[in-house]
């Protein structure tokens, strides 16, 4: 795979038990690379690959979203 769309969020253990259907279409736009559960953030942070992230050149530290549900609506935002 070459696409370099790479990008890091976590989902805090709330959202994935109260709002499992957002969560799965969501994680439907992605290729997971990496996931760890956070203890200290109360949920799991993730790597991926997706079309919500911009292209970052190899080598670089993948930027931080968090992500926004609204009426059925996913909103990505870039916080670095």
């Amino acid at each position: 795979m070459k696409s370099r769309k790479l990008g890091r969020f976590v989902l805090s253990h709330g959202v994935i038990e109260q709002a499992p259907e957002d969560v799965m279409r969501l994680m439907g736009r992605m290729i997971v690379v990496r996931a760890e559960s956070r203890y200290d953030m109360d949920g799991v942070e993730y790597t991926a690959i997706s079309d919500y992230f911009s292209c970052v050149p190899a080598g670089s530290i993948v930027p931080e979203y968090r992500f926004a549900f609204s009426g059925g609506d996913i909103i990505p935002e870039k916080i670095n």
